[in-house]
């Protein structure tokens, strides 16, 4: 097993910068390799202080911001511009609109195209023992689309490593109120007119039951390259990586519950999930008026919640682990934090009446499953009837099939990504 690899990795945004940074932990820490890491500012990246801090105090290593080293001014002036002009407001008109968003697209699109010669060159400098890892989801991105093409074209692996769990069972939780063209029209009117190519990763090192589950679903669209897809385990969420870096970095350990107030977290998911936000604005309500409830609402990471619909009062402005360090319950419908609350013993309460969806959660007796608002509330009103109901032997078992994939150990589990990583051959 050779391990003379240089390996270069990409980082946008919190999701992806929260799942590859056990996986650089244990690649630079214990296995002791050449690592490059990248940071792609359009995502906003900066804003992780905390996983910056990391990886700057812990992993002595820099973030190296890609579009400052390896674009020049003016390549920056104009991509900005192009962003800009593609975020206009449009016409109220339909056809007028398309138009509009096909000339804007269009310009967006050769723009560039002018500016990855950039990408070209760097992966044309880049040494032949190279793999490169950048988050999934991101196949249509600029720059990550050309990351594919050049890597492509001169023979460098890049692999997809997690941005995400995908916690539904149910493979459509996007639900569209507008028909949707033929398949082969709208793959059409993608590639020809909007430049939308089905350029896809060599490789994808992915949670478990993710490749019948995620990448056939409809947030995958067209996928079908199901062979590349590698299902290892979320290290994210394992007991040792969350001692390490949520509780080992400010917080304490499983913590004895204050009694004076019955403290609830509810997390706000992405409203593209068919969420029915009246019942949501609803629980919130019902729970501000309750007596002993401490409620705080934690906003999604990246702003596609409803947040602004909630008084600024309630919203909390640390992060989600800290939040989840202060609650005794957490209100949590379609997030894969849910994992965290359940390894750090938090119960965990689904509202299924807010949304049509299933998850992997319901139905093993880890989490409280609420079908009414009215119900919601009596359950948090008696924690302790509520804490009896779950079993840890059961939330234990869930965490080792889906966070640690089975494997006896958190080092067996790096192991396997550490391996995929250093051997994976085009």
């Amino acid at each position: 097993m050779s391990i003379n690899k240089n390996i270069v990795v990409f980082i946008r945004s919190h999701n992806d910068f929260d799942h590859i940074l056990p996986i650089l932990d244990y690649l630079i820490n214990v296995k002791l390799l050449n690592v490059t890491i990248y940071g792609v500012t359009s995502q906003g990246y900066e804003k992780c202080e905390k996983h910056i801090l990391y990886v700057t105090e812990v992993l002595k290593t820099d973030i190296i911001p890609f579009e400052q080293i390896h674009y020049n001014y003016f390549s920056r002036y104009i991509l900005i511009l192009a962003d800009l002009m593609y975020k206009k407001p449009k016409c109220k008109l339909h056809l007028l609109n398309l138009f509009f968003a096909f000339l804007l697209s269009n310009f967006r699109r050769l723009i560039q195209e002018i500016v990855s010669i950039h990408v070209r060159k760097f992966i044309i400098n880049l040494p032949k023992n190279t793999i490169l890892l950048a988050d999934f989801s991101t196949e249509n991105h600029f720059p990550y689309k050309y990351f594919i093409k050049y890597s492509n074209k001169f023979n460098i692996p890049i692999v997809a490593y997690l941005h995400g769990y995908y916690i539904f069972d149910n493979l459509n939780p996007i639900k569209s109120k507008k028909q949707r063209a033929p398949s082969k029209v709208s793959y059409f009117i993608n590639k020809y007119l909007f430049g939308k190519c089905a350029r896809y990763y060599d490789g994808y090192l992915v949670g478990t039951y993710q490749k019948d589950k995620y990448f056939k679903s409809n947030l995958y669209g067209t996928f079908t390259k199901h062979s590349r897809v590698i299902e290892i385990g979320v290290p994210r969420f394992t007991r040792e990586w969350i001692s390490k870096f949520s509780v080992g970095y400010g917080l304490s350990s499983y913590k004895k519950r204050h009694k004076k107030s019955i403290k609830v977290a509810l997390f706000v998911s992405n409203i593209k999930f068919g969420v029915n936000t009246e019942l949501v604005n609803k629980i919130v309500n019902k729970l501000v008026a309750v007596n002993g409830v401490d409620l705080k609402i934690v906003p999604h990471t990246r702003g596609i919640g409803h947040e602004s619909d909630f008084n600024a009062s309630l919203v909390a402005k640390k992060s989600s682990s800290e939040i989840i360090e202060w609650a005794d319950i957490g209100i949590v419908y379609g997030t894969s934090m849910i994992f965290e609350m359940l390894v750090r013993r938090v119960t965990v309460v689904i509202p299924k009446f807010i949304d049509s969806n299933t998850t992997i959660f319901e139905g093993k007796n880890i989490c409280i499953e609420s079908n009414s608002v009215e119900d919601l509330v009596e359950f948090i009103c008696d924690i302790k009837s509520v804490e009896n109901k779950i079993n840890n032997i059961d939330v234990d078992n869930f965490i080792n099939e889906y966070v640690y994939a089975n494997c006896k150990t958190y080092e067996d589990l790096m192991d396997k990504f550490y391996y995929n990583i250093i051997n994976f051959k085009k």
